[in-house]
């Protein structure tokens, strides 16, 4: 009898053991480090990464003339961070600022990844491109150097409380096609030229815009079990309210995050999208809803707000499923069109170096491409440091970009400034339910990327590019391949 009872009890022991190890499987180590979990999880972070002292702007190739001098919305760090069943993470992390610095975000990608022991390219880095940020790349100042320092911290804070809110979560998507909130900044003019928001006021008048703006508004929506729902929306515009003003200001990033919080309790996360020919304004006669203010600022993002609101409760559940995380990398051709130009445009920037404007310096450089019969003009000071840097370059270059996806879901991540139409072919073509465009993300920034048609018609971008023709293409070429591939 005794024996009988030992093996009885040894047995429990052991039924014992094997159902405390499946009880505790969100314990275990997935395969990138994370740990295993039996649902889907979706956590939260912010963090402010306001500067305390003045710093220059950032701008449109004319960083030194605008110091901020005041505060109108604070700039953030936010994040998102995923886990799927497996223990398996993406993190999304983006700040109030142009773009991702390349070695900023190296370095909050090498920390994070052996903080939470997951792959660097599971953590997509991005910017909201708000120009009334900070001009990171002006290092010389102490108040830059001071910035940098703080957004890193600012993000991997953000990071690591988005992990600290990890909850289970249903995902669900979809979108809104909305009215009057984008344009097209590329204008045909009655003479038949091209021309945009930048140089404009030679005489002639504008007649209609090159193409039409990707008016989609993309939303995920993060319904989770004790936590407030996590609201991610996705739309192509570059952030153009507030203009040159020297407050400091998230623009229509912070607007939309803004509104959405107040008015639905939820936690909000924006990306800017494929926006390198779109504006959040339009120029032409009966265009524009909303004046460059504050005010204007604040109207938007309540019309984004309705816009989700629409839509919000009949959004598409999908399936979850592992988080995957695809990277490529292309050859591109180097712009070398303007080589032949680069005298003057070392003397464009002497002239601004000088002490001139950005605004003296464009009619400088317009001037002098007159003068001397140039072929094609030299624009600005901004375009005459792209003439320099890609005289200096080899013919080619090498370009690498990532996507991701769980489930159904899926997204890719955008270094440069493409143009909506090559996003507008992303989505149209992509095998997954729903797939987000994540804008001016790492590793950035390498300029404008038109479309060969855009190139074509030439114009402010493709004068600015650093890459040749054919590059936008290779690019949308190599997203779908890794989308495909993701999807299997």
């Amino acid at each position: 009898m005794k024996k009988l009872f030992a093996c009885i009890l040894v047995c429990c022991m052991v039924l014992g053991l094997v159902a405390c190890g499946s009880s505790s499987g969100a314990e275990a180590t997935g395969e990138n480090g994370g740990q295993t979990g039996a649902v889907f999880m979706a956590g939260f972070g912010m963090q402010d990464i306001t500067p305390k002292e003045s710093v220059p702007m950032a701008s449109y190739g004319d960083d030194k003339d605008r110091w901020s001098e005041g505060l109108l919305t604070y700039l953030e760090a936010r994040a998102v961070v995923l886990r799927d069943e497996e223990g398996n993470m993406l993190v999304f992390v983006i700040g109030d600022i142009t773009w991702a610095p390349k070695d900023l975000a190296d370095r909050i990608r090498d920390d994070m990844s052996k903080e939470l022991g997951i792959p660097a390219n599971n953590i997509i880095v991005s910017g909201t491109h708000t120009h009334n940020s900070v001009s990171a790349s002006l290092t010389e100042y102490p108040a830059v150097v001071n910035f940098r320092e703080q957004y890193v911290k600012g993000m991997e804070k953000a990071i690591r409380l988005a992990v600290e809110d990890l909850k289970p979560t249903e995902v669900y998507v979809g979108s809104v096609m909305t009215e009057n909130m984008n344009q097209v900044r590329r204008y045909f003019m009655d003479d038949g030229s091209l021309d945009g928001d930048n140089a404009y006021g030679t005489g002639t008048k504008r007649v209609e815009h090159e193409t039409e703006a990707d008016r989609e508004l993309q939303i995920m929506k993060f319904v989770r079990e004790g936590g407030k729902d996590i609201v991610i929306t996705q739309f192509q515009a570059h952030p153009h309210l507030e203009g040159k003003t020297n407050v400091l200001s998230s623009q229509t990033v912070g607007a939309i995050r803004d509104a959405l919080e107040q008015k639905m309790d939820v936690h909000a996360f924006h990306w800017q999208g494929a926006a390198g020919n779109l504006n959040s304004k339009g120029s032409l006669e009966g265009e524009q809803p909303f004046e460059s203010s504050n005010k204007g600022r604040i109207a938007y993002g309540e019309k984004m707000y309705a816009y989700v609101k629409t839509v919000y409760d009949d959004l598409t559940k999908v399936q979850t499923g592992p988080i995957k995380v695809e990277e490529t990398t292309i050859t591109a051709k180097v712009n070398h069109t303007y080589d032949h130009m680069l005298n003057e445009a070392k003397m464009v920037q002497d002239f601004f170096k000088a002490g001139h404007t950005a605004g003296e310096t464009a009619t400088y450089a317009h001037q002098l491409s007159a003068e001397r019969n140039l072929d094609r003009r030299i624009n600005s000071y901004y375009h005459a440091n792209r003439i320099v840097s890609n005289a200096g370059q080899a013919q080619t270059k090498e370009i690498t970009f990532y996507a991701w996806s769980f489930g159904e879901v899926a997204g890719v991540v955008i270094p440069y400034e493409l143009f909506d139409t090559s996003a507008m072919q992303i989505k149209q073509d992509s095998p997954f339910v729903r797939t987000f465009i994540c804008g001016y993300s790492y590793p950035s920034y390498g300029g404008y990327i038109p479309t060969e048609e855009g190139f074509a018609n030439g114009g402010y971008e493709a004068d600015n590019s650093n890459f040749a023709p054919g590059t936008a293409e290779a690019m949308v070429e190599g997203y779908m391949e890794m989308l495909n591939k993701m999807h299997g």
